[in-house]
């Protein structure tokens, strides 16, 4: 095998031995359809302020979505209501087509790293809301959006 390869298998299970779960919560959105009015919120607890984490969005999908990406807006405000907002472009399917999501029965659910490293500087409760920001009103085939927070170490 590649000495490359090998490397970078080696580094994936170095790096994510060296984190714990805090928090993950995965909702379900009716009917496979993501409208773009619709919010999906999280409570992130945060209670300590000194220890970075890695935020993660999760996605499942099927084969009815017809992008290769999703962009979502993303909405924190904390615990002393200061609110920031990222758009960010999520990259659901390769060059090809492939999904790189694995594989769940007829869906698939892709991790997808949204911010790494980041500590929050005041505990509490950290609102989160994800919206859609695609062009199209009504995404179908998005079956789930979740957010998991990881502590690094």
């Amino acid at each position: 095998m590649n000495k490359v390869i090998v490397y970078i298998l080696l580094s994936i299970v170095v790096l994510s031995s060296c984190q714990t779960t805090v928090y993950e919560e995965i909702k379900t959105i009716d009917n496979g359809k993501f409208v773009y009015n619709d919010t999906i919120s999280f409570d992130l607890n945060i209670y300590t302020t000194n220890k970075p984490y890695n935020v993660y969005i999760d996605i499942e999908n099927t084969d009815n979505y017809k992008y290769s990406n999703l962009f979502l807006f993303v909405y924190i405000t904390s615990p002393d209501n200061n609110t920031i907002v990222d758009t960010i472009d999520v990259f659901m399917a390769d060059y090809k087509g492939k999904w790189v999501g694995k594989p769940k029965g007829e869906n698939y659910y892709g991790k997808y790293l949204f911010k790494q490293a980041v500590a929050f500087p005041k505990q509490g409760i950290y609102k989160t809301s994800i919206v859609q920001g695609m062009r199209d009103d009504t995404l179908k085939g998005i079956n789930k959006i979740g957010l998991t927070l990881q502590e690094t170490k």
